[in-house]
């Protein structure tokens, strides 16, 4: 099962078609009913569809036609939305486990295929909430840390997006300059090259190494942090308003599943700084540790379901 989303040139209806593969920890009946039943939609999806459903089915929502176009329970729900098409498959691995393909073929006037990849990536970390018994806020699901899994990993993401030249924001997230600012370590490397060894100060408790894993100036860096994978993405687009950025930070965690809170926060923490110093070259580097903002992003992910229970350093 691949981590990120593929687009695809004609997969749905012909059009262009962002599809994401997820396993999610739930039986397929309660992740049908998450899927189908207006009152469960609303808690994740972009809008309320206010459907039975029901095969044929047509409403209006935001002005616009939505019609069931194929519903089999608990497997197939199938639905257009104007010129828009959706599709979510539901398949039972085991009596626990459900992995869903979400498709969406979009029209090129409602965003670009890596806008509506990251934004379908995080609404579906909202239903993977939801499906947890808890809620997050449409705004505060955009910033919080959608968690996956890659082989048998665990995978912390964010996504966001910025008002600002993809130069700028490449140069804050792959530089040597621009890791002092936000990154939770001093980071040192000879050269930015694939294959280049790194290291990563903590202070005189802890120190890792690392090495450049891939390199796509100025699109894509990964590199080893110790055991674990870190990967910066940069996509430019341009807008009628002006420049538009968009970044995905994916941290490929060696450590079992109950660090994901911490990990989570300590990230959510480190990419508020980045946001800060985007704004304002001058802005205060991250405060890395147990500071009082990790301690409020840390219960605040602890609420939300993310797993949690890791000995938590004292500063």
């Amino acid at each position: 099962m691949s981590l990120d989303p593929t687009i695809e040139e004609a997969a749905l209806a012909g059009r262009p078609t962002v599809r994401i593969e997820r396993e999610l920890a739930h039986p397929v009946d309660q992740v049908w009913r998450a899927v189908s039943e207006p009152d469960q939609l609303e808690r994740w999806f972009v809008d309320r569809l206010g459907w039975a459903p029901k095969l044929g089915e047509d409403l209006d929502v935001g002005g616009q036609t939505v019609r069931v176009t194929r519903l089999q329970e608990p497997s197939v729900i199938a639905w257009e939305w104007g010129r828009e098409r959706y599709r979510i498959e539901l398949e039972s691995v085991d009596d626990a486990t459900t992995r869903l393909v979400f498709q969406h073929a979009f029209v090129d006037s409602a965003g670009t295929a890596e806008q509506h990849a990251m934004g379908w990536q995080v609404y579906l970390g909202r239903l993977a909430t939801h499906l947890d018994g808890h809620f997050v806020e449409e705004r505060d699901a955009h910033e919080q840390a959608v968690v996956l899994s890659h082989d048998g990993r665990p995978v912390v993401r964010f996504f966001r997006r910025f008002d600002v030249p993809a130069e700028r924001v490449w140069n804050l997230a792959a530089t040597p300059d621009g890791f002092s600012g936000w990154f939770p370590c001093t980071v040192a490397f000879d050269e930015l090259a694939a294959g280049a060894a790194m290291s990563f100060d903590f202070g005189p408790d802890l120190q890792l190494t690392g090495e450049v894993r891939e390199l796509e100036v100025p699109t894509r860096l990964s590199f080893d942090w110790g055991d674990d994978t870190i990967g910066l993405d940069v996509v430019a687009l341009t807008s009628d308003a002006g420049p538009v950025t968009l970044f995905t930070f994916t941290h490929v965690m060696s450590e079992p599943a109950d660090a994901i809170a911490r990990t989570a926060a300590g990230w959510h923490v480190c990419l508020d700084a980045f946001a800060r110093l985007l704004g304002n070259p001058k802005a205060a580097p991250v405060a890395a540790g147990r500071t009082p903002e990790w301690e409020a992003r840390y219960d605040a992910y602890v609420a939300r379901g993310y797993p949690s229970g890791a000995p938590i350093p004292t500063s």
